[in-house]
């Protein structure tokens, strides 16, 4: 499954080289492109994306604000670019996975995005252990008193075995 991707930045050829690098990655999928806060608000809560990259200054309002008010159970993992080195720290005040500072080398930029994969990779695993875990701990507590099926009916073909 491709990772949903959405990149941020008030800048079109800022953009435009993040679209044409992610092109070289097989696991992104890049389903918008913001070049303002109020939009990106509007795409990260309707579209919830795993992964933004997002620029620190828009014209209309700065990344932090945009992260504070996007709906909390959204929460994608978020890689700054930015042209200012003076943002780092609260960056990762509020949980970047990193923080490029444009211009950026691409083996910088792909480090990053390396990064982002796996990490987004075990938080998807792990929810699905935890549905898993979730689902036998119900089949557990409630299976005393119920009768399971010991066939499951398979269509094969034209047969159903």
């Amino acid at each position: 499954m491709k990772i949903r991707t959405i990149i941020i930045d008030d800048e079109p050829l800022a953009r435009k080289r993040i679209v044409k690098l992610l092109e070289h990655v097989e696991e992104i999928n890049v389903i918008e492109e913001c070049s303002t806060g109020k939009r990106a608000i509007q795409a990260i809560n309707e579209l919830a994306p795993s992964l933004v990259f997002l620029d620190i200054k828009l014209k209309d309002m700065t990344g932090f604000k945009i992260l504070e008010q996007i709906i909390p159970s959204v929460k994608p993992v978020v890689i700054f670019i930015t042209a200012y080195d003076e943002f780092a720290i609260k960056a990762f005040d509020y949980f970047a996975l990193d923080y490029l500072q444009k211009p950026f080398r691409e083996d910088r930029f792909f480090k990053s995005v390396n990064k982002a994969i796996e990490v987004i990779k075990d938080k998807q695993s792990l929810l699905f252990d935890n549905k898993i875990k979730s689902v036998l701990d119900y089949i557990t507590a409630h299976g005393e008193n119920k009768i399971f099926v010991k066939k499951i009916p398979v269509k094969l073909g034209n047969k159903i075995l």
